[in-house]
């Protein structure tokens, strides 16, 4: 007999010899094996082999069941033959304060074996996802929901006739929930979605021609603008995965920056004698208007030929400049040169010896980051609703800041005149008083500009004083100590900068200006313990 010859006699023989029984039934018990109701169906819907009516109607319509076979665990090989069910409750008002819920309509024999909410996964320890766009994932007893039909709990039911005559009792059954007053619903960011970018290329296949961002995912970071206001705007700052050419040409770029600083103590060390301040002060302006004015200059030259023109520019005018120095300055050398190990170690050492070059380099750090917290977020409180500033007018009004730059071929001045404590005492002060300025600038343009000039002046008058105070300490080691002062000027730019940005987020224009206000101050007490240690070292 070939494998496809079995009739129904072979495979009952074959059956039998095998150990295996078979049957055979009527189809009505087979149907009935094979499809047994679930509990609170009705099992009369087959007479004979004639259905009278679909299986699951009267149980779809009755809300009994949700879809047309409701699986059971036991249904399925593998699983265990008891299983719970569960119902999630929605919350149906987002306008006043949720209290909790009532399911006295349960009664005493319905009440669900477990209650899932807020209060009882915080009690069991039990983490859930941070709250995100849609807020936490139950609500809170004592909030507002962040949206309607937001879930409130999970009850749970372990038998099945139970779970179903509670899930009919509360459907549609807004009294079970308990509310409190009026009230908004919480603030939240709005939402928006990352998507993928390209950037210049022709081709699909090609790789991009203008943006750092190469094959990368815009995903914006959403901040909410403070104060919080009806209008809800925000800034939206995009990021992405930079290529590893934007890093290391951006690595060359800030490597190459310090050349400038060389140029200060270089002017200190061939002034005449007597006239280092000046020098110093000198140099110091041009070097600030130059940072001051390229903010404007770059936003000029990105809307005229696009960011690139930018780099382009600004690689062509460095290289000038290059050679013109070459030309122009007069040869110098170190009379005992020294490995650069040796003056990396050194540095540490002029730092021990040296009790003023600490205290003017943290006069510096401190100031710098007075101003830094200024910067940081002058431009969100210019386009912000209290002046609609477009980009334009900011970029202007950073320009208006090169007069500031100016105090510092004053204050060299007053240097070679011995004045440079004097300079420094009033460039703390004034520190102070252009925040004072800078606060009530959160509604007036004009004191906005006084207080931005103050505060600039300011900080060159700090400056270019600490600069004369710590070239004077050792002359023959002026580049060193140079590098000792503006690392710590300029981490105390990248202090400032974090604190302001958090300042804005947080408290908006009035945190960020006390803590413009709070760092002047500690500008103001490094100021005073370095007068302190020069009086000592006079005695």
């Amino acid at each position: 007999m070939s494998k496809l010859d079995l009739n129904r006699r072979s495979f009952l023989k074959t059956a039998a010899a095998m150990g295996v029984i078979a049957s055979v039934r009527p189809v009505k018990d087979a149907l009935a094996e094979l499809i047994t109701p679930a509990s609170g169906q009705e099992t009369h819907w087959i007479s004979g082999n004639t259905l009278n009516y679909r299986r699951d109607g009267l149980a779809k319509v009755t809300g009994q069941k949700v879809f047309a076979i409701d699986l059971r665990a036991r249904d399925m090989q593998g699983w265990p033959a008891q299983q719970s069910h569960a119902l999630t409750i929605h919350i149906p008002r987002a306008d006043r304060i949720y209290e909790g819920l009532d399911l006295s309509v349960l009664g005493s024999d319905y009440q669900p074996d477990v209650l899932i909410d807020a209060e009882s996964i915080a009690a069991d320890g039990v983490g859930m996802p941070e709250p995100g766009f849609y807020g936490e994932f139950f609500v809170k007893k004592g909030q507002v929901s962040p949206m309607l039909g937001h879930p409130v709990a999970v009850a749970i039911w372990h038998d099945y006739e139970k779970f179903r005559v509670a899930n009919q009792r509360l459907r549609f059954n807004d009294a079970i929930f308990r509310f409190g007053a009026e009230a908004a619903q919480p603030p939240r960011a709005p939402y928006v979605a990352a998507r993928y970018v390209r950037m210049g290329a022709d081709r699909h296949d090609e790789p991009d021609l203008y943006a750092p961002l190469y094959n990368g995912i815009v995903r914006p970071q959403i901040y909410l603008m403070q104060p919080y206001d009806p209008n809800r705007r925000v800034v939206v700052m995009l990021h992405g995965n930079p290529s590893w050419s934007y890093y290391w040409r951006t690595l060359v770029a800030g490597l190459f920056s310090v050349a400038a600083q060389v140029l200060v103590p270089m002017a200190a060390t061939f002034a005449a004698p007597g006239a280092s301040g000046r020098a110093v002060g000198l140099v110091m302006s041009g070097l600030l208007i130059g940072i001051l004015a390229s903010r404007s200059v770059a936003g000029i030259l990105s809307d005229l030929g696009g960011w690139s023109t930018v780099y382009w520019v600004g690689a062509i005018s460095t290289a000038f400049m290059a050679v013109l120095l070459a030309r122009a300055l007069p040869k110098a050398a170190p009379a005992a040169p020294v490995s650069y190990g040796e003056v990396m170690k050194s540095l540490g050492a002029l730092l021990r010896q040296h009790p003023r070059l600490r205290s003017r380099a943290l006069i510096g750090g401190t100031g710098f980051a007075t101003v830094s917290v200024l910067f940081s977020s002058m431009a969100l409180l210019l386009a912000g609703p209290g002046f609609h500033l477009s980009d334009l007018m900011i970029r202007v009004i950073g320009i208006v800041g090169i007069a500031g730059a100016l105090m510092a071929n004053v204050a060299g001045r007053m240097a070679d005149k011995g004045l440079e404590q004097h300079t420094t005492m009033a460039g703390a002060i004034l520190m102070l008083l252009g925040w004072l300025c800078l606060w009530l600038g959160g509604s007036s343009i004009w004191w906005f500009l006084l207080g931005l000039l103050v505060v600039d002046g300011a900080l060159q008058a700090l400056h270019i004083s600490n600069q004369n105070v710590v070239y004077a300490l050792a002359p023959e080691a002026r580049s060193r100590i140079n590098a000792v002062y503006m690392t710590t000027y300029f981490l105390g730019a990248s202090l400032g900068s974090a604190l302001g940005s958090w300042a804005w987020l947080t408290y908006g224009w009035a945190g960020t200006s006390l803590m413009g206000g709070l760092l002047g101050l500690l500008t103001l007490a490094m100021v005073l313990w370095d007068r302190s240690l020069l009086a000592r070292s006079r005695n």
